[in-house]
């Protein structure tokens, strides 16, 4: 006697509806699984670059500049974020084809991120992404953040209280720990082999309804410990 290793099932007409409304259930529950990410981007470029993306199978637009946030964006989709050239073609199955300029990792789970963009260099358009958390609780009005990108530790005196800032890594500073709005900085690069650099010196603002990013980055070639420094201001959003 042969055993049969699957079986076929009719499905009466009157349990097609239900049959469909199932698939088409489960479809749904599968997409509003995908994480949801909140995002805004800059560039370490100075000239502006508006790139594509998609976004369950619509291609959208980003705008992206220098010293400045990008609109803010919802997304919704697989981790691998992927930015385009303009023209950016969908084949029949919504993916999208076309001149990759930048792909980034997203972090598990959404949430609110910073993308910044790095040329990888002067002769091409491609960039690399680097994401940091920017959602308020965890970078709150009244705080500055330093973002340290280059291959060197950075020395940071406020109001005669040093700390340091490691290479590739960030540090926030609360205003509210301070007694005065306006606060005595000095910011200094310190090469493993060299002279230390001074970054900045001067006042840095802080305010109950703004927070601010600062970001410093390698200049291209040097390995003197010469960096560039950019601050970007961001204020708390109407309600």
């Amino acid at each position: 006697m042969r055993t049969h290793l699957f079986s076929i099932h009719v499905i009466a007409p009157k349990h097609c509806a239900l049959f469909v409304s199932a698939l088409l259930w489960l479809s749904m529950s599968c997409r509003a699984e995908l994480p949801i990410y909140w995002l805004s981007a800059v560039t370490l470029d100075r000239s502006g670059n508006a790139l594509q993306y998609v976004c369950q199978e619509t291609v959208h637009t980003l705008s992206i500049y220098h010293k400045q946030r990008s609109k803010g964006f919802k997304y919704q989709g697989a981790q691998t974020l992927q930015f385009f050239a303009d023209c950016v073609q969908l084949d029949s199955a919504g993916r999208a084809q076309g001149d990759v300029l930048a792909e980034v990792q997203l972090p598990d789970g959404g949430g609110h991120y910073l993308l910044i963009f790095a040329p990888v260099s002067e002769t091409t358009q491609r960039s690399k992404v680097l994401v940091i958390p920017d959602s308020w609780e965890a970078f709150p009005a009244g705080t500055c953040r330093f973002l340290n990108l280059s291959a060197y530790n950075l020395a940071l005196k406020l109001e005669g209280e040093v700390r340091t800032v490691p290479a590739q890594d960030y540090a926030d500073v609360k205003g509210a720990q301070a007694s005065k709005a306006h606060q005595q900085a000095v910011m200094v690069s310190l090469p493993v082999a060299g002279k230390p650099r001074r970054v900045f010196e001067g006042l840095l603002h802080f305010g109950r309804t703004q927070r601010m990013l600062y970001i410093v980055y390698p200049k291209e070639g040097r390995r003197d410990g010469r960096v560039k420094f950019i601050g970007i201001p961001q204020s708390l959003p109407q309600r």
